[in-house]
């Protein structure tokens, strides 16, 4: 019987997560020698397609560890459909622009550590929770939130359509009148490949966790694995 990814063992699962990722890197690099003027638009399809091939790789990473997601039953529309992958690419790249925003609430929390410290230092506890939720909400709501949630609907926008993206950036269509992939706005894909790199980077840093696990986070992939077997049913 020939093997398929939701056959193979637990045991074959990093080797071929490797080996899939391999040509999935390939085919970035090669991406990067295309992205610019005209051939722009068809880098970024081909980028679309390498973070597709890293999904896969990303999810038999994680059953190396014994978990079963190739089992579940909604894993062949994952393999067999680019929105379902795009699901995943997309949410890498809402945590990539969390991650972003994050950073730089802590170093707004840095700038006005003086003011925590004396918050923190007010001895009754609802007098305390008080004076921060009334100091700190109007805040952070200026500094991470009305940046972060135009940002997130962006991104969901955007990751929403991004098959319609990848088809338009390799094939010419005619709705009323002929669209060449050399058609489409240079500024438009400019965006989607800065959003692309981001889901990038954290597809990466995820498989990196997944590959070489320390300590703590085997703790927890072992503790996901045995909860995810119990609740399977």
């Amino acid at each position: 019987m020939d093997k398929r990814f939701n056959t193979l063992r637990v045991s074959e699962c990093r080797e071929v997560s490797l080996g899939v990722y391999v040509p999935a890197q390939e085919l970035l690099e090669y991406a990067k020698v295309l992205d610019s003027g005209a051939h722009r638009p068809t880098a970024v399809a081909i980028k679309v397609v390498a973070l597709e091939e890293a999904v896969k790789s990303f999810i038999l990473g994680v059953d190396s560890h014994g978990f079963s997601f190739r089992k579940l039953k909604n894993f062949k529309a994952l393999g067999r459909s680019h929105r379902h992958r795009h699901l995943v690419i997309g949410m890498c790249g809402l945590f990539h622009a969390f991650g972003q925003d994050l950073q730089k609430g802590v170093r707004w929390l840095n700038e006005y550590h003086q003011r925590v410290r004396e918050l923190m230092a007010i001895p009754d506890e609802y007098e305390r929770r008080n004076q921060m939720t009334q100091w700190l909400l109007p805040l952070v709501l200026e500094h991470i939130g009305v940046s972060l949630i135009p940002k997130l609907v962006e991104l969901t926008d955007l990751f929403a359509t991004l098959d319609d993206t990848r088809t338009y950036s390799l094939h010419s269509s005619f709705e009323g009148h002929l669209q060449t992939p050399e058609d489409i706005d240079i500024s438009v894909i400019a965006g989607i490949d800065e959003r692309l790199q981001g889901a990038w980077e954290t597809m990466g840093w995820m498989l990196t966790v997944i590959w070489e696990p320390m300590e703590p986070i085997k703790s927890q992939l072992s503790t996901g694995k045995h909860w995810m077997h119990a609740n399977k049913g």
